[in-house]
């Protein structure tokens, strides 16, 4: 066997070394490549939840304003009746429940209930029977009856 020459050994060396230098760019490459990968796509999966998110808002809006439009024209309507009726003592409640049945069409509103000044139960929109409820304790009840010029029918 001959021995290697210094040259040969440089040589070898050098070729090893570029080989290893060749070597780490291109793993050094493939990570930057995963890495810039997963990071668009973390900015895109962002992206497509926040425009998400802002239809299931936009939805959600709509149908808020619906089922309180029609919750307001249901209760408008059974002022009107009431008034028309000659006021909530000469009104019948059975009466008055049918009617709100009557003019109650939309899935969002599940049940209109109406009270007295005294906060009991006087009519509502659901199958008999129904429990007949105090709301004399509840804030939305003290806030209307301690503020009797506020038009907000709910």
């Amino acid at each position: 066997m001959i021995p290697a020459t210094p040259i040969e050994m440089s040589n070898y060396r050098k070729f090893m070394r570029t080989i290893r230098i060749v070597v780490a760019a291109l793993i050094l490459l493939t990570i930057s490549l995963s890495v810039w990968k997963s990071v668009t796509e973390y900015c895109l999966t962002v992206r497509a939840a926040e425009l998400q998110s802002r239809g299931y808002a936009r939805a959600l809006k709509e149908h808020a304003e619906r089922a309180f439009s029609e919750a307001d024209n249901v209760l408008l309507d059974a002022i009107n009746h009431i008034e028309a009726h000659g006021g909530l003592k000469q009104s019948n409640s059975l009466d008055l429940a049918l009617f709100i049945k009557r003019h109650l069409h939309t899935p969002q509103i599940a049940a209109i209930v109406l009270v007295n000044r005294d906060g009991l139960l006087f009519a509502h929109s659901q199958n008999p029977p129904v429990k007949l409820l105090n709301v004399s304790d509840r804030e939305f009840f003290i806030h209307h009856r301690d503020h009797p010029g506020d038009d907000t029918p709910f």
